[in-house]
Formats: C-alpha cells, structure tokens, sequence
C-alpha cells in the first residue's frame, strides 16, 4: 500500500542524521511518512523540562538581572507548574519524579553557580544566547517544494568564559554515569553529531556576529540513577557530584569534515527519497545489523522481522504531524495540503 510521503523541510541531528545512519528505512518511516503511535516516554519528558526551567533561570539571572536565588526558585516553580502536572509514573527505575527533578535542579547550580558559570550573551536579535534556535539553509533544494532545504541547531548556552573564549554547553539527563570510564565517555560526546553540529553551523554562518567563534564545546551529564542519587525517597548525598562535565576543543579541520561530510549524506537522502517516490523498491535499506549490534528498540517494533506487523495502522500507527503553531497532532493529509501539495 502506498502512503503519504513528506521529505522534512527542517533536518536536525537527532532526528534526521543519527536516526538515518542507524536505519534508512526507520527514519523513512519516522520522518517521511510520519508514522506515530503515542507513548509516554518519562526520559524524554524529564530532559525537556529540566532544560526549559534552565532556561527559565538563565534568562532571569543574565537577561532580567534579578538576583540568583530569586531566578532559581523561577526555574524551581515552573517544574511544579509543569512537569508536575504532566507527569506520569514510569515503568522503569521511578527515580525521574518531579520532586527529584527539583532537588537535582538545586544541586545544579551548587555545581555550577551563575556568578561563575560562562556568561551568555546578547545575540543580534535581542535575545540571550540560552536555548535559540538557529536555522541554516543548505545547498540543497525540497525535492518537492523546490525552496532551500534548512538545518536547525537549538544549543543550550553559549557564553564566555573568564578568558573570554567562547564555549557551547549541552545539558544530557542521563540514566547512567560517565565516570566509569571519563575517556570514553569524552571520546564518545566528541564525535556525536549534535555537538559539532551546533560550532559548525552557527561558526560557519556567522550566527554570533562580531567575529565570535566558538572554539570549545561541553557535555553536562546529570545521572539519574539510584548509586548517584541514592533511593527514591533519599537525599542526594552531600558529597555526590550531580553533574559530570566532558570538555575538549572543536578544531576548524574537525568543522570543515563534518560539514562536507553532512553535505554527502543529505545528498544520499535526497537521491533515496526521490527513487522512492518513483516507485524504486528498497530504496530505503533496512539495517539489521544495526538492531542487533546497537540493542536498541525499534519504535516500529516487529515491522521489519514479521510479515504480520507490516501493517502499520493496524498497530495503533497513525501518520500524524505536529503543528507548530497550536502544538496539536494533525493527520498527514493535512500538511500536504497546506504546502499545496497533491494528496
């Protein structure tokens, strides 16, 4: 049966490059035919409001100057206002709770106070470099739309620091330590997508203005897991450090690989979706080793090894898309038409 395809008109690491590394047939699922069954996922829930209340008090501090701890007990509220509305009990370790989000949000900035973290800046649009989002038009045109394909980045902070050179943090909730093994771990976060990513991007576009470039880049890793913040119900102990920091340096070569690298691979994009779109059979390969090799689950579950649950739809799947602008799920057939497309 032949569904709705919509080639995305913002692509992103996350979403688009790491997932269509892992398998070219899931992200085709997943971000071109738009195949979605809800779920609610407590990790990714926890590292988006932990985030956001960052921002909250970041943007309090720095932008509104009002004192540090009146811009904390900000972020502090907002989780009570949020997250612990939203909430729903995990089926996994029953650590990420409103009440320990709160507690490890304190800790963070023991860690890190915000008289001496870096300090952000005013970008050229008026807004704190904290959480903005930058989009970048590539070389390539929306083999339907025919307007220039973009690139989004969304880094967490950028700012100076006492020497004044410029860093880009990422905060990651995580479900385990980094400490076991620091060298691995740092090696890891160096060549993950997201992280060269965001200093190319915003480096080669000039997105900083006045000459800025940023030169280093960091990982703030907050484990939650019960050996770092003790039991549900316990205190995270006074000496146990909440928040890991890998840091190393994005070197121009590194850059200039990555963009030219990045530029292949949305080219072999391109060229599978639009055989797909003539009707060329397995234009989107599945990667099998891949699910056995990286253990992790499928979000299309059986539809790759069993040929009764090829039936998307009849597994709770729906093609749906998330309107931008009232946040609401609509069906697929929706968008296309919005975008003058033929459905």
């Amino acid at each position: 049966m032949n569904y709705l395809n919509l080639f995305p008109l913002r692509l992103s690491t996350t979403q688009d490059f790491e997932l269509y590394n892992r398998c070219p047939y899931l992200w085709l699922k997943l971000r071109c035919e738009y195949w979605t069954k809800y779920s609610y996922n407590i990790h990714l829930e926890f590292g988006k409001e932990f985030a956001s209340a960052l921002q909250t008090t970041r943007v309090a501090y720095y932008k509104d100057l009002l004192p540090a701890r009146e811009a904390i007990n900000l972020g502090l509220n907002q989780i009570l206002d949020t997250f612990a509305v939203t909430f729903q009990e995990d089926n996994g370790n029953g650590l990420k709770t409103p009440a320990k989000m709160q507690e490890v949000f304190e800790r963070y900035f023991v860690e890190f106070p915000l008289d001496y973290d870096i300090v952000p800046f005013i970008l050229a649009n008026g807004e704190l470099s904290v959480e903005q989002s930058f989009d970048i038009e590539l070389p390539f045109e929306h083999p339907e739309l025919g307007i220039p394909l973009i690139i989004s980045a969304k880094p967490d902070i950028i700012g100076y620091d006492n020497r004044d050179i410029i860093h880009l943090k990422d905060e990651k909730t995580a479900s385990q330590s980094g400490l076991t093994d620091v060298i691995k771990t740092t090696n890891k976060y160096r060549v993950q997508n997201q992280g060269i990513q965001y200093v190319t991007l915003i480096n080669r576009n000039n997105l900083l203005g006045e000459g800025r470039k940023i030169t280093q880049m960091g990982y703030r890793r907050i484990p939650i897991t019960k050996t770092k913040l003790s039991d549900r119900s316990g205190a995270i102990p006074k000496n146990s450090v909440v928040v890991e920091e890998y840091s190393f340096t994005m070197d121009a070569w590194y850059q200039e690989e990555w963009w030219q690298t990045t530029l292949l691979l949305v080219e072999e994009m391109l060229i599978a979706y639009k055989k797909h779109t003539a009707g060329v059979p397995r234009a989107f390969n599945r990667r099998y080793g891949n699910c056995e090799k990286m253990f992790q689950p499928c979000e299309l579950t059986m539809n790759c090894s069993s040929g009764s649950a090829q039936d998307l739809e009849r597994n709770g799947y729906v093609q749906m898309y998330r309107d931008k602008d009232t946040g609401e799920e609509r069906p697929m057939r929706e968008k296309r038409i919005k975008l003058g497309l033929p459905v």
